[in-house]
C-alpha cells in the first residue's frame, strides 16, 4: 500500500475582481476560449488532455453536461481546465498544461477563466490539490488552505 499528501482549500474569499485581474493581464488571454465540441473532439484524441474526459462517456457528453476553458494556439492546446465532476451546486477542477508550455501562466489562466465562471454561476469550485504546484497555483488565484490530508492506495 502508498499515501500521497492531499491538500484542501476553500473557495470562501475568491474575488472576482481578482480573477478578471488575472484575465486582462495574462499575455495568453486572447487564446482562452470555452471548451466547444471540436475543441472536445480534439482534446479527447490527445494523450494528455484525453485525461480531463475520464468521467465523461465522450467528448460529447462532456459538452452535454460539463464546461471547461483552454488556452489554443495554433491549434494546440497548451493549457486546460474543466470541471472534472459536476453537480448543481459545485464543480471540480482539473487543469492541465501541456509540458512543453509550462511556467507561462498557462495554468493560472484557464484556472482564473474556470473559477469566475462558476462564480457567475453560483457553482462553488472545489479545490483539491495532488501536489505542491497546485498547491501553489490554487493559492495564486485566490484560495485559502485549509488542511492536508493521506490517501492511501495500492500499486499493482
Amino acid at each position: 500500500m502508498k499515501s500521497s499528501k492531499r491538500f484542501i482549500f476553500s473557495s470562501a474569499n475568491l474575488s472576482k475582481k481578482y480573477l478578471e485581474e488575472i484575465i486582462a493581464s495574462n499575455k495568453f488571454s486572447e487564446f482562452l476560449k470555452r471548451i466547444d465540441l471540436d475543441t472536445a473532439s480534439k482534446m479527447s484524441k490527445d494523450s494528455l488532455q484525453k485525461c480531463h474526459f475520464f468521467n465523461y462517456d465522450s467528448a460529447e457528453d462532456f459538452v452535454r453536461k460539463s464546461f471547461g476553458f483552454c488556452v489554443e494556439k495554433d491549434k494546440e492546446i497548451l493549457a486546460a481546465c474543466t470541471a472534472c465532476l459536476l453537480s448543481k451546486k459545485s464543480a471540480e477542477i482539473s487543469i492541465i498544461t501541456n509540458p512543453k508550455f509550462r511556467k507561462k501562466g498557462l495554468a493560472t489562466l484557464v484556472a482564473a477563466k474556470f473559477i469566475l465562471y462558476c462564480l457567475e454561476h453560483n457553482l462553488t469550485p472545489h479545490w483539491d490539490a495532488a501536489n505542491y504546484p497546485s498547491y501553489l497555483l490554487a493559492k495564486k488565484v485566490g484560495y485559502n488552505y485549509i488542511d492536508e490530508y493521506n490517501i492511501y492506495y495500492i500499486d499493482n
